[in-house]
């Protein structure tokens, strides 16, 4: 009995997700679908995102955040156009990552793989 708009981010997201869910559909396009969500309910959602694909669902998520992206199947980088498509592995390194977000904006651990990337990537 909440409307809308009084719910927290999380909440929303949350919202959202199920109206998704509600419509049976066998692709579900999602943009940022964790985002202002807390990590307990990021882990279910990402359950339910693995039942979803073990029925066959097809799941097209848009997101900045590195690490989530590297537990998806294929990836697809995009800068003005198409800059690398396939397995994380070979999507997701410091090169691809500079050309997708820029030089100053890929951050790297102490192995010099790509972790994460800033948010403050203009659209």
């Amino acid at each position: 009995h909440t409307r809308f708009g009084t719910l927290s981010g999380g909440q929303r997201q949350r919202v959202l997700i199920a109206r998704a869910l509600v419509q049976d559909a066998p692709v579900l396009l999602l943009d940022e679908p964790l985002s202002g969500v807390d990590r307990p309910s990021a882990v279910q959602i990402e359950r339910v995102f693995a039942e979803l694909q073990a029925e066959g669902r097809a799941l097209l998520v848009a997101t900045h955040d590195v690490a989530q992206a590297r537990a998806w199947d294929r990836v697809l980088c995009l800068h003005g156009g198409q800059v690398a498509f396939g397995a994380p592995g070979t999507c997701l390194t410091p090169d691809v990552l500079t050309q997708t977000y820029g030089d100053e904006l890929v951050v790297l651990d102490g192995s010099g793989q790509a972790v994460t990337v800033s948010h403050h990537h203009h659209h």
